[in-house]
Protein backbone atom coordinates (compact mmCIF):
# COMPACT_ATOMS: atom_id res chain seq x y z
CA UNK A 1 0.00 0.00 0.00
CA UNK A 2 0.90 3.59 -0.86
CA UNK A 3 3.58 5.09 2.57
CA UNK A 4 1.83 7.69 4.50
CA UNK A 5 3.53 8.90 7.63
CA UNK A 6 1.14 9.60 10.96
CA UNK A 7 4.15 10.76 12.48
CA UNK A 8 2.94 14.47 11.66
CA UNK A 9 6.71 15.78 11.31
CA UNK A 10 6.62 18.24 8.57
CA UNK A 11 9.08 20.36 6.64
CA UNK A 12 6.53 23.49 6.54
CA UNK A 13 4.91 24.58 9.93
CA UNK A 14 1.88 23.31 11.26
CA UNK A 15 0.19 26.44 9.86
CA UNK A 16 1.06 26.10 6.74
CA UNK A 17 0.57 22.74 5.79
CA UNK A 18 -3.14 22.72 5.09
CA UNK A 19 -5.11 18.89 4.86
CA UNK A 20 -8.56 18.41 3.27
CA UNK A 21 -10.91 16.42 5.60
CA UNK A 22 -14.02 14.78 3.81
CA UNK A 23 -16.62 13.90 5.95
CA UNK A 24 -18.76 11.12 5.00
CA UNK A 25 -21.67 10.19 7.29
CA UNK A 26 -22.79 11.11 10.81
CA UNK A 27 -19.42 12.66 12.31
CA UNK A 28 -19.15 15.67 14.55
CA UNK A 29 -17.32 18.10 12.21
CA UNK A 30 -16.24 20.19 15.46
CA UNK A 31 -14.48 16.94 17.22
CA UNK A 32 -12.29 16.94 14.24
CA UNK A 33 -11.30 20.63 13.64
CA UNK A 34 -10.86 21.50 17.59
CA UNK A 35 -8.94 23.65 18.11
CA UNK A 36 -8.89 25.76 14.86
CA UNK A 37 -12.21 28.02 15.21
CA UNK A 38 -11.14 29.69 12.08
CA UNK A 39 -11.92 26.60 10.05
CA UNK A 40 -13.90 27.10 6.81
CA UNK A 41 -16.31 24.59 5.67
CA UNK A 42 -16.49 24.21 1.86
CA UNK A 43 -19.46 21.45 0.42
CA UNK A 44 -18.43 19.21 -1.85
CA UNK A 45 -21.00 17.57 -4.31
CA UNK A 46 -20.87 13.40 -4.20
CA UNK A 47 -24.45 12.39 -5.46
CA UNK A 48 -23.55 8.45 -4.94
CA UNK A 49 -22.56 9.25 -1.47
CA UNK A 50 -23.97 10.22 1.78
CA UNK A 51 -23.48 14.37 2.02
CA UNK A 52 -19.99 15.05 2.24
CA UNK A 53 -18.35 18.44 3.82
CA UNK A 54 -14.05 19.42 3.66
CA UNK A 55 -12.62 21.43 6.33
CA UNK A 56 -9.13 23.26 5.42
CA UNK A 57 -7.08 22.13 8.22
CA UNK A 58 -3.98 21.30 9.65
CA UNK A 59 -2.09 18.37 9.73
CA UNK A 60 -2.30 17.67 13.49
CA UNK A 61 -6.28 16.91 12.80
CA UNK A 62 -5.63 13.86 11.46
CA UNK A 63 -3.34 13.08 14.81
CA UNK A 64 -6.40 14.59 17.35
CA UNK A 65 -8.94 12.40 15.22
CA UNK A 66 -6.64 9.06 16.00
CA UNK A 67 -6.50 10.41 19.82
CA UNK A 68 -10.56 10.79 19.64
CA UNK A 69 -10.61 7.03 19.01
CA UNK A 70 -8.21 5.84 21.19
CA UNK A 71 -9.29 7.30 24.29
CA UNK A 72 -13.21 6.36 23.08
CA UNK A 73 -12.40 2.55 22.73
CA UNK A 74 -10.29 3.05 25.38
CA UNK A 75 -13.05 4.06 28.11
CA UNK A 76 -15.43 1.99 26.06
CA UNK A 77 -13.81 -1.76 26.48
CA UNK A 78 -10.44 -1.10 27.68
CA UNK A 79 -8.35 -1.53 24.70
CA UNK A 80 -7.61 -0.16 21.06
CA UNK A 81 -7.38 -2.02 18.07
CA UNK A 82 -5.89 -0.47 15.33
CA UNK A 83 -4.52 -1.53 11.51
CA UNK A 84 -2.70 0.45 9.44
CA UNK A 85 -1.87 0.73 5.89
CA UNK A 86 1.94 1.82 6.87
CA UNK A 87 3.08 5.22 8.82
CA UNK A 88 4.37 5.79 11.89
CA UNK A 89 2.60 7.17 15.39
CA UNK A 90 5.16 8.31 17.52
CA UNK A 91 3.85 12.09 16.98
CA UNK A 92 0.70 10.85 19.06
CA UNK A 93 1.27 12.12 22.74
CA UNK A 94 -0.63 11.91 26.21
CA UNK A 95 -2.38 8.30 25.67
CA UNK A 96 -2.62 5.33 26.74
CA UNK A 97 -0.13 3.25 24.77
CA UNK A 98 -0.51 0.19 26.66
CA UNK A 99 -4.29 -0.53 25.82
CA UNK A 100 -3.15 0.12 21.94
CA UNK A 101 -3.41 -3.36 19.71
CA UNK A 102 -1.61 -2.96 16.31
CA UNK A 103 -2.33 -4.53 12.72
CA UNK A 104 -1.72 -4.46 9.15
CA UNK A 105 -4.39 -4.04 6.79
CA UNK A 106 -2.11 -5.28 4.37
CA UNK A 107 1.50 -6.81 4.17
CA UNK A 108 4.14 -7.65 1.70
CA UNK A 109 5.35 -10.98 2.26
CA UNK A 110 8.68 -10.30 2.82
CA UNK A 111 11.37 -10.19 5.68
CA UNK A 112 10.47 -7.75 8.28
CA UNK A 113 14.01 -6.49 8.22
CA UNK A 114 13.51 -5.76 4.65
CA UNK A 115 12.92 -2.16 3.63
CA UNK A 116 10.02 -2.72 1.60
CA UNK A 117 8.08 -4.50 4.95
CA UNK A 118 5.55 -2.33 6.14
CA UNK A 119 6.20 -3.51 9.32
CA UNK A 120 9.71 -1.97 8.99
CA UNK A 121 8.49 1.50 7.86
CA UNK A 122 5.99 1.50 10.37
CA UNK A 123 8.54 -0.22 13.23
CA UNK A 124 9.89 2.78 15.73
CA UNK A 125 7.76 1.75 18.02
CA UNK A 126 10.67 1.97 20.87
CA UNK A 127 9.93 5.76 20.77
CA UNK A 128 6.34 5.01 22.70
CA UNK A 129 5.38 2.64 25.27
CA UNK A 130 3.88 -0.05 23.05
CA UNK A 131 3.31 -3.50 25.00
CA UNK A 132 5.64 -5.91 22.08
CA UNK A 133 2.87 -8.43 21.91
CA UNK A 134 0.69 -5.90 20.95
CA UNK A 135 1.89 -5.22 17.67
CA UNK A 136 0.87 -7.92 15.26
CA UNK A 137 3.06 -8.45 12.48
CA UNK A 138 2.62 -11.09 9.84
CA UNK A 139 4.91 -14.75 9.90
CA UNK A 140 7.46 -13.86 7.49
CA UNK A 141 9.02 -17.15 7.61
CA UNK A 142 6.00 -19.09 5.79
CA UNK A 143 4.10 -18.49 2.31
CA UNK A 144 2.13 -16.01 1.49
CA UNK A 145 -1.11 -18.52 1.57
CA UNK A 146 -0.18 -19.55 5.15
CA UNK A 147 0.46 -15.92 6.67
CA UNK A 148 -3.05 -15.12 5.69
CA UNK A 149 -4.74 -18.13 7.31
CA UNK A 150 -2.48 -17.29 10.57
CA UNK A 151 -3.19 -13.62 10.91
CA UNK A 152 -5.74 -12.34 12.92
CA UNK A 153 -5.82 -14.86 14.99
CA UNK A 154 -5.22 -13.10 17.96
CA UNK A 155 -7.96 -11.01 20.15
CA UNK A 156 -9.37 -8.11 18.43
CA UNK A 157 -12.79 -6.69 19.34
CA UNK A 158 -15.22 -9.02 18.26
CA UNK A 159 -14.48 -12.03 16.29
CA UNK A 160 -17.92 -13.57 16.41
CA UNK A 161 -18.84 -12.68 13.33
CA UNK A 162 -15.76 -11.21 12.04
CA UNK A 163 -12.89 -8.69 13.58
CA UNK A 164 -14.00 -5.26 14.09
CA UNK A 165 -11.47 -2.84 14.15
CA UNK A 166 -12.02 0.33 15.90
CA UNK A 167 -9.94 2.24 13.45
CA UNK A 168 -8.39 0.98 9.73
CA UNK A 169 -6.21 3.44 8.15
CA UNK A 170 -5.92 3.01 4.82
CA UNK A 171 -4.00 4.36 1.57
CA UNK A 172 -5.51 4.88 -1.88
CA UNK A 173 -3.18 4.16 -5.17
CA UNK A 174 -3.43 6.25 -8.55
CA UNK A 175 -5.63 3.27 -9.35
CA UNK A 176 -7.89 3.29 -6.77
CA UNK A 177 -6.41 0.47 -4.60
CA UNK A 178 -7.01 0.02 -1.07
CA UNK A 179 -4.58 -2.12 1.57
CA UNK A 180 -3.49 -4.97 -1.83
CA UNK A 181 -6.82 -5.02 -2.94
CA UNK A 182 -6.10 -3.82 -6.87
CA UNK A 183 -8.93 -3.10 -9.40
CA UNK A 184 -10.22 -6.45 -11.04
CA UNK A 185 -8.41 -9.06 -8.75
CA UNK A 186 -10.24 -11.72 -7.51
CA UNK A 187 -9.47 -10.45 -3.87
CA UNK A 188 -12.11 -8.14 -4.14
CA UNK A 189 -14.46 -10.74 -3.93
CA UNK A 190 -13.26 -12.68 -1.13
CA UNK A 191 -15.88 -12.53 1.49
CA UNK A 192 -15.50 -16.02 2.82
CA UNK A 193 -11.82 -14.92 4.75
CA UNK A 194 -11.04 -12.36 6.93
CA UNK A 195 -7.32 -12.41 5.06
CA UNK A 196 -6.62 -13.34 1.90
CA UNK A 197 -3.40 -13.43 0.11
CA UNK A 198 -2.47 -12.31 -3.35
CA UNK A 199 0.67 -13.52 -5.40
CA UNK A 200 0.23 -11.56 -8.71
CA UNK A 201 0.56 -7.95 -7.33
CA UNK A 202 0.27 -5.06 -9.99
CA UNK A 203 3.34 -3.24 -7.50
CA UNK A 204 6.36 -5.54 -6.33
CA UNK A 205 6.96 -7.49 -4.42
CA UNK A 206 4.11 -9.80 -6.08
CA UNK A 207 3.53 -11.68 -2.58
CA UNK A 208 0.91 -9.87 -0.25
CA UNK A 209 -1.49 -10.35 2.44
CA UNK A 210 -4.40 -7.80 2.46
CA UNK A 211 -7.87 -7.43 5.00
CA UNK A 212 -10.68 -8.27 2.87
CA UNK A 213 -13.63 -5.45 2.50
CA UNK A 214 -16.13 -7.72 5.73
CA UNK A 215 -13.00 -7.01 7.37
CA UNK A 216 -12.42 -3.30 6.28
CA UNK A 217 -15.89 -2.64 6.33
CA UNK A 218 -16.86 -3.66 9.84
CA UNK A 219 -14.67 -1.56 11.10
CA UNK A 220 -15.82 0.91 13.79
CA UNK A 221 -14.18 3.78 11.85
CA UNK A 222 -12.46 3.88 8.48
CA UNK A 223 -9.70 6.86 7.32
CA UNK A 224 -8.51 6.91 4.27
CA UNK A 225 -5.39 8.77 4.11
CA UNK A 226 -4.12 10.41 0.27
CA UNK A 227 -1.47 12.76 -0.75
CA UNK A 228 -0.27 13.95 -3.94
CA UNK A 229 -1.75 14.91 -7.57
CA UNK A 230 -1.16 11.68 -8.91
CA UNK A 231 -3.96 10.26 -6.60
CA UNK A 232 -6.24 12.95 -7.63
CA UNK A 233 -8.42 11.48 -10.46
CA UNK A 234 -8.68 8.07 -8.01
CA UNK A 235 -9.70 10.45 -5.84
CA UNK A 236 -12.59 11.98 -7.69
CA UNK A 237 -14.31 8.94 -8.85
CA UNK A 238 -14.14 7.35 -5.60
CA UNK A 239 -15.84 10.17 -3.80
CA UNK A 240 -17.70 11.84 -6.89
CA UNK A 241 -18.72 8.69 -9.03
CA UNK A 242 -20.23 10.79 -10.95
CA UNK A 243 -21.25 8.73 -14.04
CA UNK A 244 -23.23 5.60 -14.58
CA UNK A 245 -20.35 4.06 -16.21
CA UNK A 246 -17.67 5.15 -13.69
CA UNK A 247 -14.49 3.11 -13.51
CA UNK A 248 -15.30 0.93 -10.71
CA UNK A 249 -12.50 1.13 -8.01
CA UNK A 250 -11.86 -0.66 -5.13
CA UNK A 251 -11.87 2.21 -3.22
CA UNK A 252 -15.77 2.66 -3.76
CA UNK A 253 -16.31 -0.60 -2.20
CA UNK A 254 -14.56 0.97 1.33
CA UNK A 255 -18.56 1.08 2.77
CA UNK A 256 -18.20 0.75 6.57
CA UNK A 257 -21.87 -1.11 7.67
CA UNK A 258 -22.64 0.68 10.47
CA UNK A 259 -18.88 2.37 11.22
CA UNK A 260 -18.22 5.88 9.53
CA UNK A 261 -15.72 6.66 7.15
CA UNK A 262 -13.33 9.38 6.59
CA UNK A 263 -11.11 11.05 3.85
CA UNK A 264 -8.27 12.77 4.50
CA UNK A 265 -6.39 14.42 1.70
CA UNK A 266 -4.05 17.13 0.79
CA UNK A 267 -5.10 19.98 -1.81
CA UNK A 268 -3.44 17.90 -5.15
CA UNK A 269 -5.52 15.20 -4.26
CA UNK A 270 -8.15 17.22 -3.95
CA UNK A 271 -7.98 19.18 -6.69
CA UNK A 272 -10.28 16.45 -8.72
CA UNK A 273 -13.16 16.60 -6.86
CA UNK A 274 -16.49 18.19 -7.88
CA UNK A 275 -17.54 20.99 -5.60
CA UNK A 276 -20.39 23.43 -5.53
Amino acid sequence: MTFFCLSFSHTKTEQETEFYLFYLGDFSISSVARGNPEVSIISVFAPQRPASSVIVSSFSDLADYIAEQSEAAVKERGAFAIALSCGSLIGLTGLDWSKWHIFWADERVVAENRCDSNYKLAKDFSKVPIVPSHVHSINDSVSAEEAADEYITVSVPDISDCPKFDLILLGIGPDGHVASLFPNHSALNETDKWVTFIVDSPKPPPERITFTFPVINSASNVAVVVTSNSKAEAVHLAIDNIEPNCPSLPAQLVQPTIGKLIWFSDKPAASKLVSE
